[in-house]
Parts: C-alpha cells; structure tokens; sequence
C-alpha cells in the first residue's frame, strides 16, 4: 500500500455520488475505478486488489452485503468501508460482521472522511497481520 497515496475503488449506483466522491478523495488518494454494483465492485476488487473500497449498502446485484463478502474472499488485504445514508442496525452489525472494517455515513465533510478512511486502512491492516500471523 502506498502510505500517500492508498489505491481506492468507489461503489456506488448514484452518479452523482461517484462523481463528488471521486472529486473530493482524488488528492489523497489514487483513485483506480468507479463501479456502479455490487458485481462491478467485486470484479474490480478481485483484479485490482486496491488498499480500500467504499461500498454503498444500496446499489444493485446484491448490494454492500454481497459485495463486503465477496470482496473478503478474493481480496482479503483491502480494507471495506461501507458508507450509507441509512444506519439502520441491523445493516451495521451485518456489515461489520461480513468483514467490512467500518460504517461512515454519506455526507462527512472532506477531512473527516479522509481522516476515517485512513483511520480504517490502520485498523484493516493491524487486524489482518494478527490473523496472518496465528
């Protein structure tokens, strides 16, 4: 991973939502691709092994729950940070419990959001080296 500049994918079905995100996260972050579903997001991750994607939990073909688990499976060192309008808590715990590393509501101003997103790549990353080494 490259400590600068983190490989990140954006899953997300809203335009609109892809095309702010992408914008306020291209600085700090190398941005690889957009998906518009679950499936695009799981191809992309599988091919692309990026350091983290974010998951819209609405978004067609299953949605962040298909996504976060299928995502876990081909690429296990990418940090999943799910980022919803809704925090309804079933969604979160479901999520959490399918191996994404965080739940960030839709809307968090620039720095905070980068601030949360690098905060769970350090989180990610210390978790997977204690499951690599046992």
């Amino acid at each position: 991973m490259s400590v600068l500049r983190p490989r990140l994918v954006i899953a997300d079905d809203e335009p609109l939502v892809r095309s702010m995100l992408w914008a306020q996260l291209e600085r700090d972050f190398q941005c690889l691709a957009v998906a518009v579903d679950a499936d695009q997001a799981i191809t992309i991750a599988r091919d692309l092994r990026p350091d983290i994607v974010l998951l819209d939990v609405n978004m067609p073909c299953g949605g962040a729950r298909h996504a976060t688990r299928a995502i876990r499976a081909c690429s296990e060192h990418t940090t999943i940070v799910i980022l919803s309008g809704d925090e309804s808590d079933d969604d979160v715990v479901d999520l959490l419990n399918a191996g994404a590393t965080s739940y960030l509501r839709k809307g968090l101003d620039r720095a905070t959001l980068i601030a949360k997103m690098r905060a769970s790549i350090d989180a990610h990353r210390r978790w997977q080296a204690l499951a690599d080494s046992v």
